[in-house]
């Protein structure tokens, strides 16, 4: 709960993003993320 937003939020944003990053799970979405340049390690 350090930024105030529920559990329920953090997953709702979080299948969103697998969906556009075509990935079947988080690390498979971070691992895709991180190559797109969208996020940094």
């Amino acid at each position: 709960m350090i930024i105030g937003i529920s559990e329920h939020t953090v997953n709702f944003h979080l299948k969103n993003a697998m969906a556009k990053l075509e990935a079947g799970s988080r690390v498979v979405a971070v691992v895709k993320a991180i190559r797109a340049g969208l996020i940094s390690p």
